[in-house]
């Protein structure tokens, strides 16, 4: 058998990355004939404190304290939201190849990191809801898009020379 292709959606709990989460495993994981083709990949991308609060002081690090296990709670269900809709739509995240993972750092560098680490084959994310000029406002220069117009493929690009 072929190795299995991976999908890695991005999850931060918000109304779009659920539903990027659902249509993922509507369209990939309830049909069983193609349950076994795809292995998942769910990350969140859990916000380091210091990018949240940016403070210094004597007090900055009993606030460090709470805001780094307010974060660590909200990344925890997060995981444990994905899980339930796993769930809902009837795919076990231990017998149907599921993962759920958190890493630490800037949400755009954990997925793109989680693409190279799993050799992702799709990318779904949630689009929070952003017109097309709000996206390219905050895509700069970061991600560009090219059309390849015999296969209908899209494939991104990075221009960061870093990955």
């Amino acid at each position: 058998m072929a190795e299995k292709q991976v999908i890695v959606v991005g999850f931060d709990d918000s109304a779009h990355s659920r539903y990027a989460l659902d249509w993922t495993l509507e369209h990939f994981f309830t049909n069983q004939a193609t349950k076994s083709l795809f292995k998942l990949i769910i990350v969140n991308a859990k916000v380091a404190p210091v990018s949240v609060l940016g403070l210094a002081g004597p007090a900055s690090t009993e606030v460090y304290s709470l805001e780094e296990v307010d974060l660590q709670k909200k990344s925890e269900k997060a995981s444990q939201t994905a899980m339930e809709i796993c769930k809902a739509k009837s795919v076990n995240v231990q017998v149907d190849d599921v993962t759920v993972v958190t890493e630490e750092g800037d949400p755009r560098t954990v997925i793109c990191d989680a693409i190279d680490k799993y050799k992702a084959s799709f990318l779904v994310v949630g689009s929070h809801g952003y017109g097309p000029i709000k996206r390219y406002h905050f895509q700069g220069n970061l991600v560009k898009i090219d059309q390849d117009q015999e296969t209908n493929e899209s494939v991104l690009q990075s221009t960061d020379p870093v990955h």
